[in-house]
């Protein structure tokens, strides 16, 4: 009599070591879950607006001229703003605890190149443009070392840009369709 208790003792504190230790598994696995689908979320995000990045980039490629008229340069103005006013892609870098260090590094030495490629920019034409004679209040002349030097610097960005989406496509999204288109 005295086993058959011991035994059904023993029977119930397996069956609650059991239910504690799958109920733990189990949150585990959901946690582990919900932050890979975190962490795809803002990998999206990033790369969408990396995307977008690109897009603006090669557009100001293209407007980038030794001679620049007034609307050109509001042009390269609003699209440099619209960059740097991606709250989007802001508030999905400041998502801590989501993405590696790893994957951190790589975006932000994107983020800072490209912060730094579009002050380049303006302060190009805005302190070491010169004033052309035809029509001194709207247009602006780029001298052409600048300009090769904004075009190669573009290119390097454009280059890093699509890499970061390479490794955020096939490390956190297991996408090799995006991977490979870049």
């Amino acid at each position: 009599m005295g086993n058959a208790i011991l035994d059904k003792l023993f029977e119930k504190i397996l069956l609650i070591f059991a239910t504690t230790t799958s109920f733990l598994i189990g949150n585990r696995f959901l946690e582990g879950f919900k932050k890979s689908q975190e962490e795809k979320k803002v990998a999206k995000i990033i790369i969408a607006s990396i995307q977008g990045h690109l897009e603006d980039l090669k557009q100001i490629n293209r407007e980038l001229i030794t001679l620049l008229s007034k609307s050109e340069m509001e042009s390269i103005e609003s699209m440099i703003n619209r960059i740097k006013k991606d709250y989007i892609y802001e508030s999905a870098l400041k998502s801590v605890g989501i993405l590696t260090i790893q994957h951190i590094n790589v975006i932000s030495k994107y983020s800072r190149s490209l912060n730094s490629l579009l002050d380049n920019i303006l302060n190009s034409y805005e302190e070491t443009f010169q004033l052309t004679v035809e029509d001194e209040k709207t247009n602006r002349y780029i001298p052409l070392s600048t300009l090769q030097i904004l075009r190669r610097n573009i290119e390097q960005l454009t280059s890093d840009a699509k890499s970061c989406i390479m490794k955020l496509s096939r490390e956190i999204l297991h996408d090799n369709d995006n991977f490979n288109k870049h």
